[in-house]
């Protein structure tokens, strides 16, 4: 007799209700199950699949025959003894039983429109099922599983954890009107575990961020810092949610620059992004008297450049024959360009009687010039 440990499930695939088996790779046991009808192997649920009928049914026991599929509501694989029988009556044939009882761990759960962070104790089972799933990561420092959450990786995470799952937190887009922000709890001296809650803005805080919105846009800026100056002053107002804007003022800034960015220990540029859109909020929309020179502000990290060496510039220009490819590496280099200045590049730009490059609407929408070498005329001829 063959023993093993067996879960069941009823899925929908391609349209069709099927009843998923997940089992512990065995050639046997995949052999009996390629004789039983229709069944067939899918790499997207890595399982083997068979139609939702009532023979499958009563053989893997699922008894609720109304079950419905795992993308329309959740339902717990089911674990127990599972008996495959041959097509043909054989008296020798082999039992595939479960009498192995699931691993009972808590599970939390955390999921972003782009990660799925998983949290629990150490299980061989676990380990297992989680490195079946592509691009999965295991965070030494913080100790939780990553997965990308794409496909239907959420999906067989529910299933496979079941009713083991103490917590699931899925935190949607930051621009829906619904968005859940991160409050951090410690649950030791070194890593930090996130739980998320569900904050509203008010309908007075909706149209102040809009007004907020339009000023930005009434002032040119670009779409980049009214997104990034947005979402910094929405993170603000929600953390004071429960708070009239009209009464925030500037002990709070500070409050929030220590008990939630530099707590979470959150980059120095985030920092200056929300003191900037802060003060731009309250002395443009707000009108109130807040001195935000009172908040501190990060002190600037003063960097070395990383300086190639001439034999390193020499290798980067000869990893191309491509005249048009040189050239562009050459531009870039010598005269000290941005992607998007060298792909806006036209033939007027470039003043060869005064050697200069003239860069126009570069970032920010200003105009400068650069020195032009002489050894780029022949080559920028032939691209631009």
């Amino acid at each position: 007799m063959l023993i093993m440990k067996w879960k069941a499930q009823i899925i929908e695939q391609r349209n069709q209700s099927r009843i998923a088996v997940y089992f512990d790779k065995n050639n046997d046991a995949i052999a009996r199950i390629k004789k039983l009808p229709d069944a067939k192997w899918s790499q997207t649920w890595k399982a083997w699949h068979l139609p939702n009928n009532e023979e499958n049914r009563l053989r893997f026991k699922l008894a609720d025959t109304h079950a419905a599929p795992i993308h329309a509501q959740k339902h717990n694989a089911i674990n127990t003894t599972i008996a495959i029988p041959q097509p043909h009556v054989s008296n020798n044939e082999p039992n595939l039983d479960a009498d192995t009882p699931m691993v009972q761990t808590e599970v939390h759960i955390h999921a972003t429109d782009k990660k799925i962070i998983i949290k629990l104790p150490k299980n061989e089972t676990d380990t297992a099922f989680i490195t079946s799933l592509r691009f999965s990561t295991w965070h030494k420092k913080l100790l939780h599983w990553i997965i990308p959450n794409y496909g239907n990786n959420l999906q067989r995470i529910k299933i496979h954890f079941g009713n083991r799952i103490a917590t699931m937190q899925i935190i949607t887009n930051t621009n829906e009107s619904t968005i859940e922000n991160a409050a951090a709890t410690k649950t030791d001296s070194k890593h930090l575990q996130l739980q998320f809650t569900k904050v509203l803005l008010s309908e007075v805080c909706k149209l102040k961020v809009d007004k907020y919105i339009l000023w930005l846009k009434s002032k040119r800026y670009s779409q980049n810092t009214i997104k990034v100056y947005t979402e910094a002053l929405t993170t603000f107002l929600k953390y004071y949610s429960n708070k009239a804007v009209h009464e925030i003022n500037n002990e709070d800034v500070i409050m929030f620059n220590n008990e939630y960015i530099l707590k979470y220990n959150l980059s120095a540029s985030y920092q200056n992004q929300v003191v900037n859109a802060i003060k731009l909020f309250f002395s443009k929309i707000q009108h109130t008297a807040m001195d935000i020179n009172l908040v501190h502000r990060p002190k600037r990290a003063f960097l070395l450049p990383n300086v190639l060496s001439k034999e390193e510039v020499q290798k980067i220009f000869n990893a191309t024959d491509n005249i048009k490819h040189k050239t562009m590496l050459c531009l870039i280099y010598s005269c000290g360009l941005r992607r998007s200045e060298l792909l806006n590049l036209m033939p007027q730009n470039i003043d060869r009687s005064r050697g200069l490059l003239i860069i126009k609407q570069s970032k920010g929408r200003k105009d400068r010039i650069t020195p032009f070498a002489k050894q780029n005329n022949a080559n920028a001829r032939n691209i631009l």
